[in-house]
């Protein structure tokens, strides 16, 4: 139902914060998270660590898979 906080909403809820939220902003968006870098792994170690501080499953899958990064278009 829309509106109804679920369980972990009303739960975590309580220590949202601006100050927390642009803390982990910065801390994702300084690393460089080029699909299969290891930038991109350290922002997810960051996010599962963070994720598992409020108690938080977390399963990490990796897949192999071709990416494309072109160097100009027309």
């Amino acid at each position: 139902m829309l509106g109804v906080p679920r369980p972990l909403e009303q739960a975590l809820g309580k220590d949202v914060s601006s100050a927390t939220l642009m803390q982990h902003v910065r801390t994702i968006g300084a690393l460089e998270r080029e699909s299969g870098s290891p930038g991109e792994a350290q922002a997810f170690d960051y996010l599962e660590r963070t994720l598992k501080s409020y108690g938080i499953e977390v399963e990490r899958r990796e897949i192999e898979a071709y990416i494309s990064l072109p160097q100009e278009g027309r």
